[in-house]
């Protein structure tokens, strides 16, 4: 989202890269938005670059503002604009620094995070904090859903805040180090579905790891993602089907059961737990 405060901001985003089968190079949405808008882009393959450097200089910016771009800044570049360099994260800092902290907050079940836009410095997430907004998590949330809430969300808080920053009138505080936790990105071995953990954190991985990459489960030899399911009121053995629901296979875990509402089998498109109870011909007592 582009936010009008009546300058032409200049945008820097990655370079363009090849994409589907034909590996034709695909611009990044920003960039396509960017020029939607008629504003000019820049896309340096790297920031550590001096020709870079010498070129964001030669602009004279008064801020920089960083959403997203998930590359580390180097000190030359945070300290050419007159007001620094600013950045819109979503949680609540000192509360899940780093590059997860959507998926790691609903990973671990919690009911609300947040927008903070804080200064950026050469230590991860750990500026002084400019603005910050608390936001509810719905219990129907993935990572999809809610990273799109607080865009808008985070965006609102820019088109407010930037003009009284460029006024010199927002005032900044600490953050309390100690309190800091961390929101590392998602390692591949943390997707697989453990069934002997409670239901209800299962769903919660689920959650965090949807859209994208899914979380995985072992089936038929190949493996499951599993998109959206949701708790059951029953209980079994661990990774096996305890009843056939009108929705899909409910499947025990160590506390409770979960039922898959939207999956994707290796090799097959992506169905509903129904279509994939039904297609299986899944019985009770089959091991997941």
């Amino acid at each position: 989202m582009l936010i009008d405060l009546g300058i032409a901001p200049i945008v820097l985003t990655k370079p363009d890269k090849p994409a589907h089968r034909g590996q034709k190079l695909q611009a990044t949405p920003v960039k396509s938005s960017a020029l939607l808008h008629q504003l000019s882009v820049l896309q340096p393959p790297t920031l550590k670059d001096p020709t870079v450097v010498e070129q964001l200089k030669n602009e004279n910016p008064d801020l920089f503002v960083s959403i997203a771009y998930g590359e580390y800044i180097p000190k030359e570049i945070l300290e050419i604009p007159k007001l620094g360099t600013i950045n819109l994260h979503p949680s609540l800092l000192p509360k899940y620094r780093g590059a997860a902290p959507v998926q790691r907050a609903l990973m671990a079940g919690e009911t609300e995070t947040g927008i903070t836009v804080a200064e950026v410095t050469q230590a991860w997430d750990a500026g002084d904090i400019l603005a910050q907004e608390r936001f509810p998590i719905a219990p129907e949330d993935d990572t999809g859903s809610l990273l799109d809430k607080l865009a808008d969300r985070g965006a609102a808080m820019l088109k407010g805040l930037l003009p009284k920053l460029l006024d010199n009138k927002v005032a900044r505080t600490p953050q309390n180090h100690p309190e800091a936790t961390f929101a590392p990105m998602i390692r591949d071995e943390e997707r697989w579905i453990d069934w002997k953990r409670p239901a209800d954190e299962i769903v919660n991985l689920i959650r965090g790891l949807s859209p994208k990459p899914g979380a995985r489960a072992r089936f038929k030899g190949g493996q499951l993602l599993i998109y959206r399911a949701r708790t059951v009121s029953t209980s079994g053995t661990p990774g096996t089907v305890v009843s056939l629901e009108k929705e899909g296979p409910a499947i025990a875990a160590g506390e409770g059961a979960l039922l898959p509402l939207d999956l994707l089998p290796e090799n097959r498109k992506r169905m509903s737990g129904k279509d994939f109870m039904n297609g299986y011909h899944l019985q009770i007592g089959q091991t997941i």
